[in-house]
This record gives C-alpha cells, sequence and structure tokens, in this order.
C-alpha cells in the first residue's frame, strides 16, 4: 500500500505524473472573459435540447454505460482507440475529459481541455468542462473567469455554462447573488431544467427550506444521475421531517430503484452516514466500490465512515487506497493530510498536502487545510505564510479573512468587524455562524442583509442559530474506577495493615472555548476506617493563553480525609510548547489546617511526547504541636500512541505525596512513588485504562493496581 510518510519517493509518485502534464497558467490569458453577475438571461429563453450535464457531480449517464465493474476505465480506452483513427475529432477528446472528470482525475482532465482550447479557444464545452475541472479541484476563481467567458460566448438557450458559473459564484461568497440569478435564470427558460431545479432546491436547502426546495428538485428528467440525485434530496426531506428511523429503509430503495447503479449505492452510503447508520453506510459504500473500483467516491466515504468510528489507522488506509487508486485524488490526499494530523504526525501531513498542492496549486481546500496544521501546530510564520499564498490564489474567497480573523482571535487580538460584518450572507450559513463565533455574538442573525422573501430571511435566522449550536458543541467525560492496594510492613517491627480500596466516579462538561465544570466522587477504606468524598470546580478560559479556575468540597463522611476543602488555580501557556500552572488549596482536616502551593510546568518536546513536572509546598499548622512545611516532587513523561491511546510513566519523592493527603501520613519523610498508566483506546470515545504504581513509605510498602473506564461524549 502507498504510505506517504516515510518513503518522499512514494509519496511524491504523482511528480513524475503530474509533470508531464500541460501548466495550468497556459490558458489564463485566454479565458479571463467578463464576469456574469448581473445581466439577466437574454428574452425568448428556450428549453434546452437535451444534453451532457458537464455541470453535475461528476458522473456518468448509467444509460450510455453498461453495468459491469471498471466500464468508464473502458469507455476511456474504447474513446481513446478512437482518436487514434480520428485525431481531429474535438467531441471525442472532449468525451475523453469527460471521462477522465468521472473518474475524479481533474488536473488530467483540465490539461485535456485546455489543449482542445489552444485551438478553438471559443469552443464553449470546451470551456465550461474546464471551468468545471477547476471548480473540483478548488480553483474557484479560475473557474469563474472560465465559466463567465463561456456564458459570454454561450448560445441563449445552452443553460450548462450558467448553472456551472452559478454553483462557483456561491462558492466565491456570493451565494445570495447565485440565488437571485438561478431563480431569474430559471424563469426565463420556462422552469423546467432539471438540473437547475435541482441547484435551486440544494440552495434553499442550505438555510432549511428543503420542503420548498421540493418543486424544484422533481422535475422530470431522463437523465438516470439526476433522478438519483433528486431522490436522495426527497429522502433528506422525510428524514429530517423526523423518519430518521427510516434512513435504512430510503436508503435500501434507494438503492434498489436504480438497479446496480454506483452513484445509487454511493448515495445510500452518504445518505446513512449523515445520519449515523456508520455500519450500513460502509456496506453500501463497498457495494459501490465493487461495482466500480476505479471510482473514488465510495472509497472516500469509506474512509470517512471509518473515522467516525473513531478508527484512525483504518481511515488512512482507506484514504491511501484511495490514492494508490488515482494518485490525482486530490481528496485523497488531503484526508491522509487530515488523519496524520489528527494521530500527531505532522511530518506526513505536511507531505501529503504538498502532494495536494502539485495537483491542484491553486485549491481553496488544500489551502484551508494547510492553514488548519500550521494552527495546529502553532507555527505563527508559517500560518502567515500560507494565509499569504491562499489570498493571493483566492482573493474572493471569504474564508481567507475568517482564517486570518480567527487566527488574530485565537492570538488575543482585536479582530476588523466591519471586514466581517460585510461577509455576511443570508444564503451562507456557515460564513454567518463563523463572524458570528468571533464576533460571539449569537445575536447577529438581525444584522444579515434582507432578501425579498420574508419566509427566507426567517429561515436563513434560524440555520444560522442552528449550525452555531453545532460550532460550539458540548462534551460530558465520564470516568469510572477501583484501585486495590496491598499493604506490607518494611520495617523490623513488622505488623499487619489492611488493605487499601478506593472506588471513584469523576467527571467534567465542556462548552468549546468556554466554562468547564467538574465533579469527583471518591470512597476510601484505609486502615479498616471507611470515607467519602465530594467535590467540584469550574475552570473558565481567559482569552487564548490563560485559564482560572477554582474548586469547593469535602467529606460527606469520615474523619482521615479533608473535613472540607478549597482551591483556586490559574494556567498560562506561555509558548506551544511551554505550559505553566500554579494551584492553591486550603485542607482543612477535623484538627489540622493544611496550606499548599503546587507550581507546575508541562513541555511538549514532541507532538507525540509530553512531560509534566510538578511540587507540593505542603504547610500543615497542627493544634497544638509546631507547625510543618514539607516537600514532594513528581514527575511524569506521556508518549501519545494514537489519538485516544497513550502511555505514562511517573516518578515521586519527598514528604508524603501531597497529591492525595491522609491524615495520619501528613509530614511523614522518606516518600517515594513510581508506577505506569496505560490508556488503551477502544475508539475515539471509550478507554480502559489499567495502572500500577509501586509507593515507599517510612512504615510500609504499598502495590497499587487500578483499573478505570473512561468515556466521551
Amino acid at each position: 500500500m502507498l504510505r506517504p510518510s516515510r518513503s518522499p519517493n512514494r509519496l511524491f509518485i504523482v511528480v513524475a505524473l503530474v509533470a508531464r502534464l500541460v501548466p495550468l497558467s497556459d490558458l489564463s490569458a485566454q479565458v479571463n472573459g467578463p464576469v456574469w453577475v448581473s445581466t439577466p438571461p437574454e428574452p425568448g429563453y428556450k428549453q434546452p435540447a437535451p444534453r451532457s450535464a458537464l455541470t453535475s457531480a461528476a458522473v456518468p449517464r448509467a444509460s450510455s454505460q453498461p453495468n459491469q465493474p471498471g466500464r468508464i476505465a473502458g469507455a476511456l480506452a474504447e474513446n481513446r482507440a478512437a482518436q487514434r483513427q480520428q485525431p481531429q475529432d474535438v467531441q471525442l477528446k472532449i468525451q475523453e475529459a469527460r471521462y477522465l472528470s468521472w473518474l475524479s482525475r481533474h488536473y488530467t482532465a483540465a490539461s485535456r481541455y485546455r489543449a482542445i482550447l489552444r485551438e478553438h479557444p471559443k469552443h464553449v464545452d470546451a470551456l465550461t468542462g474546464y471551468g468545471s475541472a477547476l471548480f473540483w479541484q478548488g480553483d474557484w476563481r479560475n473557474a469563474q473567469n472560465v465559466l463567465a467567458h463561456a456564458v459570454s460566448l454561450a448560445k441563449p438557450d445552452d443553460i450548462a455554462p450558467r448553472v456551472a458559473f452559478l454553483r462557483v459564484l456561491a462558492k466565491q461568497g456570493q451565494a445570495s447573488l447565485a440565488h437571485r440569478q438561478a431563480l431569474a435564470l430559471d424563469q426565463q427558460s420556462g422552469r423546467r431544467d432539471a438540473e437547475l431545479g435541482l441547484l435551486i432546491a440544494d440552495m434553499m436547502a442550505s438555510v432549511g427550506l428543503r420542503q420548498d426546495g421540493l418543486p424544484y428538485a422533481d422535475r422530470p428528467t431522463t437523465d438516470v444521475d439526476l433522478q438519483v440525485r433528486q431522490a436522495e434530496y426527497r429522502a433528506r426531506q422525510v428524514i429530517e421531517l423526523g423518519g430518521k428511523k427510516q434512513t435504512p429503509n430510503l436508503a435500501a430503495d434507494l438503492a434498489t430503484r436504480f438497479g446496480r447503479l454506483y452513484n445509487s449505492h454511493t448515495a445510500a452510503g452518504d445518505l446513512l452516514a449523515l445520519h449515523g447508520f456508520e455500519r450500513e453506510a460502509a456496506a453500501y459504500y463497498q457495494q459501490a466500490i465493487n461495482l466500480e473500483p476505479e471510482r473514488e467516491e465510495a472509497r472516500l466515504g469509506l474512509a470517512r465512515v471509518l473515522r467516525t468510528r473513531g478508527r484512525h489507522a483504518d481511515a488512512l488506509n482507506s484514504f491511501q487506497s484511495a490514492i494508490q487508486n488515482n494518485p490525482e485524488s486530490l481528496n485523497g490526499w488531503i484526508g491522509v493530510a487530515e488523519m496524520s494530523r489528527l494521530q500527531g504526525d505532522e511530518e506526513r501531513a505536511w507531505q501529503a498536502l504538498d502532494t495536494a498542492l502539485t495537483i491542484a496549486p491553486a485549491s481553496a481546500e488544500v489551502f484551508r487545510e494547510r492553514l488548519k496544521l500550521a494552527s495546529q501546530s502553532k507555527d505563527t510564520t508559517r500560518f502567515q505564510s500560507e494565509l499569504a499564498h491562499y489570498r493571493q490564489a483566492q482573493p474572493q474567497d471569504p474564508w481567507v479573512s475568517l482564517l486570518a480573523e480567527r487566527r488574530a482571535a485565537s492570538e488575543g487580538r482585536s479582530v476588523n468587524e466591519p471586514a466581517l460584518r460585510a461577509l455576511l450572507d443570508p444564503m451562507a450559513p456557515d460564513v454567518n455562524a463563523e463572524v458570528a463565533l468571533l464576533l460571539q455574538n449569537r445575536n447577529i442573525a438581525t444584522e444579515l442583509p434582507k432578501t425579498d422573501s420574508p419566509a427566507l430571511n426567517a429561515a436563513a435566522g434560524r440555520e444560522l442559530h442552528r449550525r452555531l449550536d453545532i460550532r460550539i458543541p458540548s462534551s460530558v467525560n465520564l470516568t469510572a474506577g477501583y484501585e486495590y492496594s496491598s499493604l506490607k510492613a518494611s520495617t523490623i517491627l513488622g505488623g499487619t495493615f489492611p488493605d487499601w480500596h478506593e472506588a471513584f466516579l469523576a467527571g467534567f462538561w465542556r462548552r468549546e472555548g468556554g466554562r468547564t465544570f467538574t465533579f469527583d466522587y471518591r470512597h476510601f477504606e484505609r486502615f479498616g476506617a471507611n470515607a467519602q468524598q465530594l467535590q467540584s470546580g469550574v475552570l473558565q478560559p481567559l482569552g487564548n493563553r490563560w485559564t482560572v479556575g477554582g474548586n469547593l468540597g469535602g467529606a460527606l463522611f469520615g474523619h482521615f480525609i479533608p473535613h472540607w476543602r478549597l482551591g483556586i488555580e490559574a494556567g498560562y501557556q506561555a509558548t506551544k510548547r511551554l505550559g505553566l500552572r500554579f494551584e492553591y488549596r486550603h485542607l482543612r482536616f477535623t484538627d489540622e489546617p493544611v496550606h499548599q502551593f503546587i507550581p507546575e510546568a508541562s513541555w511538549q518536546w514532541h507532538p507525540k511526547l509530553k512531560s509534566t513536572a510538578r511540587l507540593y509546598v505542603t504547610h500543615s499548622v497542627p493544634n497544638g504541636r509546631a507547625s510543618d512545611t514539607g516537600l514532594s516532587a513528581y514527575f511524569d513523561l506521556a508518549y501519545l500512541v494514537a489519538s485516544n491511546s497513550q502511555v505514562k510513566i511517573h516518578y515521586a519523592i519527598g514528604d508524603e505525596n501531597a497529591s492525595a493527603l491522609i491524615q495520619n501520613l501528613i509530614g511523614e519523610r522518606n516518600f517515594q512513588s513510581t508506577g505506569i498508566e496505560l490508556r488503551l483506546g477502544i475508539n475515539e470515545r471509550w478507554a480502559i485504562v489499567p495502572s500500577y504504581r509501586f509507593e515507599r513509605h517510612n512504615l510500609f510498602d504499598l502495590h497499587a493496581a487500578g483499573l478505570s473506564l473512561n468515556g466521551r461524549f
């Protein structure tokens, strides 16, 4: 299997491939035609004759190819054989480029279209195909220029280049303008074109008006692929109206209604995956792969399912399978980069994204991933460099400004409020949600520009609030565990010590970017006596670097643990590697107050290796006795094996370990502790944590074995 991280020769296998292709810039001077953004369609629009839709989701007509594996690759081979007999046939060359696009070989397809346009610079079908290939590569700026040129040359009844242009326009931060022009074009064309109707329906669905989009999505068509997408749209409508339990049946109907068709099986998998039926989705994706192994959509869908289920290694293998099958798979390389980033392998991630840039040098999607990676690694210099390249390649993309302002906010700098508000667009809910988050204003829906439709205005506001609820998720983390400790006398006096037992239930609730609320309940058995403790706390971030918090709790019963306890803490992220923290605790035993001062430093040696050093300064003031101050030092080293699995070793030395003071051991000298803790991730949600610890006290040695279960929800 292709493994892009460890061997540059393998990783850049596509370099030799793409080096033979024509540079992307060859026709830049020829295709910069006028941009169609406001001119209404010409009077007397006619319904176009049936034709191949170059702007569809890069899929072939089911009726045009036999139902057998490898049908597109076979058709491509036949086409090239025909071209050898008729080398001047332009339609054969265009059909070859279409086949390449259906195989997601958009780089090669674009080069074929450019070769055609050198000889026929005003060929509308070639311009439309070229612009669509650029669109699927994420090069929206050049796609818009090319398609605007195609529209200026197209006949009044030629809708395909206009539909393609509207798709790009929406991506370029002008979604409302694209929606208005789509409605105007639909009116001029007699409201009969199915491809345009589905485009309008998808635009309406983006703001939650899927029901209103149904009439647009139900137009008659002989295009089987379009019929599949229409059926998927209707199925999603049923599910959104409360029919989630019907998802498996709807997917089965979608897959069987059109026979053994690759697109219908992929659509069924998408429908299931979207609504949480990952196992069933994987089965449909596999069936689609069996039908057409040369296509990438199902392979990528399967990889995303594995990622969602927390099987990151398997997901990485699936993404690698996609690029092994098609080295031009842009989404495959992005997937490899994402999985590598999640596993902490930044080197592999950068290598994959470097390769992606050789395939799509101006791709907005690739630049976004590169910025995400630079942000995670906290490499400010690289982030600014990548952002500058992104802005140069796609200056009209609203996410250039959004990501720049997000970075400013993360560094504690002020954001450009007027520039952010200028990006608001009722038909662009994702952009609106990001603006609301950056401005920390959940009520920004009231500032959205108004359209001519009150229903659309209301829907845009509702959708914005829904996206905000998704973008600001909350999570719950629960851990339940038990620890058994065996004590053995270590002095010549000997003696017998009863075993220790401890059971606990702890957890926290966190709002991303907001407060964290914690609780901790513990039951102890020590020296033949029982005790129970409950405490709770809150942690509040202040900007990007500071956190402050406090906790309060005490004994439910039992004399050897603190009768009550109070703590405050502050944390500071000094650099991307160095974190500092200070905590003060006041512990009130029955007759003995204890003050603790706990400075801590953590160091990120490597994305997978981290260590923490902590010093406990414990000052006790027992009644009727002299006060006492003791020191205890703690150090650990943790290695991240996978995203939810790690190995940690730890060591402590000094006076009695202050992390869990027991009254009759306070102030005891010569304490030492060493141990190991394993976190074994079952998936991204669950982990089993076995541990072992050896402690040496003045009077006894202690062997402790623990087991806990951690879950994240």
